[in-house]
């Protein structure tokens, strides 16, 4: 995978930029149809550190899910 490959902070901030500090962060399921997952950081290291990136690593939390509709 390349650095550009993925959202980048500024990019996520952007997107949020009109959320409130308390806005819950979900990530959809792959797993489950319409179903979005808790997340948690996650200590790591990846070979994007070997391309000068920082990064956020964020696990899904299967056991904590919520039901959604599409907009």
């Amino acid at each position: 995978m390349k650095r550009g490959d993925t959202m980048s902070l500024g990019e996520f901030r952007e997107l949020t930029k009109d959320l409130p500090d308390d806005a819950v962060i979900m990530i959809v399921s792959e797993q489950m149809y319409h179903e979005a997952l808790a997340v948690h950081s996650y200590p790591f290291c990846t070979s994007l550190d070997d391309q000068g990136a920082g990064i956020l690593l964020l696990e899904a939390d299967i056991s904590e899910s919520v039901h959604f509709t599409d907009c």
